[in-house]
């Protein structure tokens, strides 16, 4: 009796320690004031170093970076170890998230040579459908080349997938998601995939003609490089803007669609958990022209999902640090 009573009158410790995170897990942007302050709230979890703020913008804006926000919590965009089995099959599975070690066939670690040589050699597709597979990727980046580019596309990888509840427990539970396509599509419509090309002079020559490729009627792809091979870390603040105030669920269409009366876009960052893939509330667009950005500014009632958002201009660091970096939004007059 006294056993029955005390499970009725204790909780399971489990639910206590669930319950003291939930608690403990501030608003990852609380208390943010501009735009400095959003990309460091960002950041703070990823930058052990102090680096400057424009460093931090990159690394939010360039996912194709090794430090990729986006990418698998503790997982770097590089490519899985390689199969020591020769067989077609394992090459072909040897980029893959879901490719198992089995006991006849295991992986072996690449040394950081390899590590180096293949990087440079790789290229990130963001905002990739989340119905893709390999074959529909490698597909439509041949078509977008047309005969610039004939070499490999492969290995193939994906990341950033958004999963739905259970799967996101675990790695080998987001692996076995991935395969089962348990798909949250209402979290995220996209995702992002590493593809190997053959040799590191492509990367510029297949990124240039594949970034904005429409992929569907909601999808425009992103291309660029990896680590140091990545352009859009070099990012142009005189043609970027920021959007605060967004709804978790937004899309990069919804974006492109509320920004297009100030010009032609050029990229969309959203920044997104690393957990659950919902936007942080903020994002990164970088227009092709940088007189786009005076108009976006005067987007007063822009709205996305029934919601107000925030267009701020994004300053350098030294304008941030002194509270000059505010820009205009609704209802405000930027200096």
């Amino acid at each position: 009796l006294w056993l029955h009573r005390s499970f009725l009158t204790f909780p399971h410790p489990a639910a206590s320690m669930v319950k003291k995170q939930r608690l403990a897990e501030p608003d990852s942007t609380a208390g943010a004031a501009s735009v400095s302050d959003f990309i460091r709230l960002a950041t703070k979890e990823t930058d052990k170093e102090k680096t400057g703020l424009a460093n931090r913008f990159s690394k939010l804006f360039a996912e194709g970076n090794s430090l990729s926000l986006l990418g698998s919590p503790g997982a770097s965009p590089s490519a899985p170890p390689v199969k020591a089995s020769s067989s077609s099959a394992a090459k072909e599975k040897e980029g893959s998230p879901e490719a198992e070690p089995t006991k006849a066939s295991k992986k072996r670690k690449l040394t950081d040579e390899e590590l180096k040589e293949r990087e440079a050699r790789t290229l990130f597709v963001g905002n990739v459908p989340l119905a893709w597979d390999e074959k529909k990727l490698r597909k439509n980046i041949r078509e977008a080349v047309g005969d610039k580019y004939a070499g490999q596309l492969k290995p193939i990888w994906f990341r950033a997938i958004p999963l739905a509840g259970k799967w996101n427990w675990s790695d080998k539970m987001r692996k076995a998601g991935s395969i089962q396509k348990a798909f949250d599509a209402d979290t995220a419509d996209s995702k992002n995939a590493y593809v190997v090309l053959g040799a590191p002079e492509d990367v510029a020559v297949v990124a240039k003609a594949v970034n904005n490729f429409q992929a569907d009627q909601t999808h425009n792809l992103r291309a660029d490089g990896v680590g140091s091979g990545a352009v859009m870390k070099k990012f142009d603040r005189k043609r970027s803007v920021f959007l605060g105030n967004l709804p978790p669920r937004v899309t990069e269409a919804e974006i492109r669609e509320v920004m297009s009366p100030a010009g032609t876009v050029d990229a969309v960052r959203i920044v997104r958990d690393k957990a659950s893939k919902e936007c942080q509330g903020f994002a990164f667009v970088r227009f092709a022209e940088r007189s786009s950005v005076k108009e976006a500014l005067n987007l007063w009632e822009a709205t996305i999902q029934g919601r107000w958002i925030r267009i701020m201009k994004v300053q350098d660091e030294t304008s941030s640090e002194k509270g000059k970096g505010k820009g205009k939004g609704k209802n405000k007059k930027g200096k």
